[in-house]
């Protein structure tokens, strides 16, 4: 190396290298070394060894450091097996690491391991680390580890590390085969609740007298305490705790057996108004010792817990200790996230929240607090928390550096991490991993990229195979401070979430928060809950009441696309700032079913929570087969200032079985419900399902508009849209154009205000269906049973069938009577006591009754069945009915409704109404030819030679129909009928006349003259001549056979 205080600036310490044939162990403290020391300017020199196999054990190092102005020398290793594993009995950590280690040193050096030949198995253990860090201005170096297997367990680590302006390396790992990163060590770590406020329950008096608030509670039972949040103080009975204030709320306890259970229960949470059970608190329980995070639980099953749980907003755990030591339960609102480093993160509980917490223990504490934790502070760990993972970490103004990992698998397991963290200025870099097979993270594995002050996070990016995730693994991007995050970007054949597994990109504090896109060429699942009742779920955030900017959004593109069993997407806002939208595109199929065993809903998700003031995101699908069932849910709602989303979906089929589909303005909300429009070949809702718009708070609902050939709509099922505010229901628009199918009792579409409500109904528009069938007890309706204004339904079809108490109502409490408008091309019939009725009024409240219209070739019913058309009112007038048929059979007109079938306008206490029929013109000769004015021209159509006088005749008979003069007799039917007989004519000649003489004119015209004989000349030659000389031998001309008396009609 290069001693203290060394002035040659191009000075450059000599490298160490060692070739092994065989093995290199170094044990029990041992150190190669190479630095430049403290003011020196010149470089450090490398180290660079070559061995069949290297072992690092029990607190031995390889190192390259600056604390002069020089650059730390590189690291250079080849080796066929790497173990680092281990640590002294003072602490010391066995490692590789090249450091810059003061405020003005030179850069780190790099680290690279089987650089020039990627082989064997690198394998990090109990605290092993590889690590490159800086202190100073200047950055840190690069890590790149090559191999065919890398493994990192119980605590070993691969970090980049920056703790002043200088920038964290990249971290490059090529490996082969396989990445196995796993589990923790707990040895040698500070508390991350050291310098907190912790209510220790240790001192206080236990009970076991009966409590009807706490779990398995009664005499000589379960010993329990419980502690009030009040506005102020933190007491437990008589006794004061301390202040309640804007921070998360830490208690500790002794377990002073292993084997022993714990429950912890929130009971009467009170968030904003002195409502118990609007507090939505989470709660976490820690080692205090090393701050392993045991369990968590944000809402609860209400039949869990202890008694006083009557929400699922309260929070419970049951939690078995194995061993003895002081543990904390940590309570924050949601959405809090516990941290093994830092506790609690997230949304703290306000000041004037109030809660209670019920704690029962098997075993009371005794108060007896454990030894402390054995970390020596004479030598330096770079290690990041306890887990197995890769690290790239800057603490200051420099950013962290890049994290890719290129292997053929990647599994995370129990606890493991991949991360990148800024806590200063500076960014986080991307994490990227290609791994050509398979992704697994399972048992609370973490892949994250976090920001806690002002820089931006960075991006996770993962291209595999497959990828799955599953009890409680966990791919994060959070801001906790005030940058933006990146995106999390994940291209797979097939993802898969299970039992808890998660996906999360929100901001908690100032900042954007990125997006979530799944490319995934086959499918994506998520599945379920774990056995703490944490559901698989993909969250984009703005979170918390301190949050300001807006979320990014969801979207999954894939082939299968399914959420089940309580798993859910969300994007929410609990602060200033947007919820983003969530789009799935699923170009064969999208699955939405069930829900958790806590109760806990699955499905698709945008919202403004109460506290929020911002828009919630739209909700978007385009599939071919789209299935909600089993209570699951496609929802965009606002609770606090600003709009419910839109919910758009495109499939070819859609299949609601006990499914939701709604946009809505809930109580609280000032903004309008979103828009929910639906574009489909067919759709069926069955057992109960809804596709709803509405508003309950300081905003109109939105419009339900759907697209498509066929509808059916059963068992309960129902379009509606409604208020029951100051502000207007929406409008249900179908284009149908085969067929539409309501059936069963509570069925139907709706468009309807509430008791006590002062906004108008919706419309409900349905547009030329080839039919439509209403059947037991369905119907469709608008009706106001506020004081707003009734809505009117529009039905222009083929055919409508109403049977079996079916219905169409536009009907008022207090308003005018709606308006029913029926436009049909083929009959209406009315069977089993259905009803057409546009009504106004109850008793004490007037509006007159509405009006019904109704076009179609025929209105039919059964007289005896009670099938009525009535716009009756209570105290007002009755409404108008317009009838336009060329029939109406089995309905009749009466003052009053019979039990026969009516049509009425009556009112109780004011006019009747009127009720107007119209049969339409008809004329009958409109379908009929108009005959030609002049019969065909005679003298065409007769032979000159057919003289009359030779007994011809022609005659004009008419067509022999009825004759236009109602006074001219009927003709007979009139035949052809030959008046001459032609055989006379040819066997007789026809005796030749004389010609009449010719005019007497001056130069008279040549005369043309029909010829009436025929000669032969000396030569034998024919001719035809008009005149004949004497003695000449006739040849007369035969009577034409078409020379007839005949008889022409026209």
């Amino acid at each position: 190396g290069i001693g203290t205080n060394s002035k040659l600036a191009d000075a450059e310490a000599g490298d160490i290298v060692v070739n092994a044939t065989g093995n290199i162990t170094l044990r029990d403290g041992s150190l190669i070394s190479n630095g430049v020391a403290a003011n020196a300017l010149g470089a450090g020199g490398d180290i660079d060894l070559s061995a069949k196999a290297l072992a690092l054990t029990s607190g031995s190092r390889i190192t390259t450091v600056t604390q002069g102005a020089g650059k730390a020398g590189d690291i250079f290793l080849e080796a066929s097996n790497v173990d680092i594993s281990g640590f002294t009995a003072d602490g010391l950590f066995s490692g590789i690491l090249s450091l810059s280690e003061t405020a003005n040193s030179g850069a780190g050096g790099n680290i690279w391991i089987n650089q020039a030949h990627p082989q064997g198995t690198i394998r990090l253990a109990n605290r092993g680390f590889i690590a490159a860090v800086t202190n100073s201005s200047s950055d840190g170096g690069t890590i790149e580890v090559n191999g065919d297997h890398l493994v990192l367990a119980s605590g070993g680590q691969i970090l980049t590390l920056a703790t002043d302006s200088g920038n964290a390396g990249d971290v490059r790992i090529r490996i082969n085969e396989t990445v196995t990163i796993s589990g923790s060590s707990q040895d040698f770590i500070s508390s991350p609740f050291d310098g907190l406020t912790v209510f220790n329950l240790d001192e206080l008096a236990f009970n076991t007298a009966f409590n009807p608030n706490v779990e398995a509670s009664g005499s000589g039972g379960i010993p329990y305490v419980a502690v009030q949040r009040t506005p102020g103080q933190i007491i437990s009975g008589a006794t004061v705790l301390g202040t309640a204030e804007e921070q998360y709320d830490y208690y500790s306890f002794t377990i002073t057996e292993g084997n022993s259970r714990g429950i912890f229960d929130i009971d009467f949470g009170d968030g904003y108004t002195d409502n118990p059970g609007s507090l939505d608190t989470e709660i976490a329980l820690f080692n205090q010792a090393t701050g392993e995070i045991l369990a968590s639980n944000d809402d609860t099953n209400a039949t869990n817990g202890a008694a006083g749980s009557i929400v699922r907003q309260d929070s419970y755990i049951s939690f078995t200790f194995d061993a003895p030591g002081t543990y904390v339960i940590g309570v924050g609102e949601f959405d809090t996230v516990p941290n093994s480093l830092q506790g609690l993160e997230g949304d703290r509980v306000d000041p004037g929240d109030t809660y209670s917490l019920q704690v029962s223990l098997e075993n009371q504490g005794t108060g007896i607090a454990l030894p402390p934790n054995n970390l020596n502070p004479n030598h330096f760990n770079p290690n990041y928390g306890v887990n197995s993972g890769i690290f790239s970490v800057t603490e200051a103004a420099g950013n962290t550096g890049r994290v890719n990992i290129n292997t053929g698998q990647l599994q995370m397991d129990a606890s493991a991490e991949i991360a990148a963290t800024t806590f200063g200025s500076g960014r986080s870099r991307d994490i990227t991993i290609d791994a050509r097979d398979n992704v697994g993270i399972i048992n609370r594995a973490t892949i994250s990229n976090i920001t806690r002050g002002s820089g931006n996070a960075g991006s996770i990016i993962l291209k595999t195979e497959d990828v799955m995730l599953a009890n409680r693994g966990f791919i994060n991007i959070s801001n906790f401070g005030q940058g933006d995050t990146g995106d999390i970007r994940i291209n797979a054949n097939n993802l898969s979430l299970f039992e808890g597994a998660r996906l999360n990109n929100s901001t908690y504090l100032q900042g954007d928060a990125g997006k979530i896109i799944i490319n995934a060429r086959d499918s994506v699942v998520f599945d379920g809950e774990d056995s703490l009742g944490q559901d698989s779920n993909a969250f984009n955030l703005v979170a918390g009441p301190s949050a300001v900017g807006n979320s990014g959004g969801i979207e999954v593109n894939t082939r299968h696309f399914s959420v089940t069993n309580g798993a859910q997407l969300a994007t929410s806002t609990y602060g200033a700032g947007n919820s983003g939208g969530i789009t799935i595109n699923a170009s064969e199929s999208v699955l939405l079913d069930g829900k958790a065993s806590s109760g806990r809903l699955d499905g698709l998700l945008t919202r403004v929570r109460v506290i929020g003031r911002g828009n919630a995101g739209d909700i978007n699908i385009t599939t071919n087969s789209l299935t909600i069932s089993n209570e699951a849910r496609v929802s965009s709602q606002t609770e606090g200032q600003g709009n419910a989303g839109s919910v758009n979906i495109t499939a070819q089929e859609i299949f609601l079985d006990d499914g939701l589909i709604s946009s809505s303005a809930e109580p609280t909300a000032i903004g309008f419900g979103g828009q929910i429009g639906i574009t489909t070949d067919s759709i069926s809702l069955t057992n109960g399902s809804h596709i709803l718009a509405s508003t309950s708070g300081e905003g109109d609902a939105g419009d339900i508009r759907l697209r498509g050939n066929r509808l059916e709509v059963r068992e309960g099922s129902q379009l509606s849209t409604s208020t029951d505010s100051d502000f207007d229901a929406g409008s249900i628009t179908l284009d149908v154009t085969d067929s539409i199918l309501l059936s069963g009792e509570e069925t139907g579409l709706f468009a309807n205000t509430a008791v006590g409500s002062g906004g108008n109904s919706g419309n409900i528009f349905i547009a030329k269906p080839r039919t439509v069938t209403i059947r037991d007890g369905a119907g469709i309706g608008v009706s106001s049973q506020g004081t707003g204004i009734g809505g009117s339904i529009q039905l222009q079809a083929g055919s409508l069938t109403l049977d079996n108490q079916a219905f169409l109502t536009a009907a008022t409490a207090a308003n005018q009577g709606g308006e029913i408008l029926l436009l049909l091309e083929q009959p209406l019939l009315l069977r089993r006591n259905s009803q057409i009725t546009a009504t106004a009024g109850t008793a004490g409240a007037g509006g007159d009754g509405g009006n019904i219209e109704i076009n179609a070739p025929f209105i039919v019913a059964i007289p005896t069945e009670n099938s009525d058309i009535t716009a009756n009112a209570f105290e007002g007038n009755g409404g108008r009915i317009t009838l336009t048929a060329k029939g109406i059979f089995g309905l009749e007109f009466r003052e009053q409704l019979t039990p026969l079938s009516d049509i009425t306008a009556s009112s109780q206490f004011g006019f009747s109404g009127s009720v107007t029929i119209t049969n339409p013109e008809v004329n009958p000769a409109s379908g009929l030819i108009k005959l030609p004015e002049e019969v065909i021209d005679s003298t065409e159509q007769v032979i000159a030679r057919c003289a009359a006088a030779e007994g011809n005749s022609f005659t004009l008979t008419g067509q022999g129909g009825i004759p236009e003069d109602p006074t001219a007799p009927i003709r007979g039917q009139t035949v052809w009928r030959d008046l001459q007989d032609f055989s006379v004519a040819e066997e007789q000649p026809q005796p030749v006349l004389p010609p009449s003489p010719p005019p007497v004119v001056e130069n008279p015209p040549p005369e043309i003259v029909e010829a009436t004989g025929w000669i032969v000349d000396a030569e034998g030659n024919v001719e035809l001549v008009a005149q004949l000389p004497d003695g000449t031998v006739i040849h007369p001309v035969a009577q034409h056979p078409g020379c007839v008396n005949s008889t022409i009609d026209n």
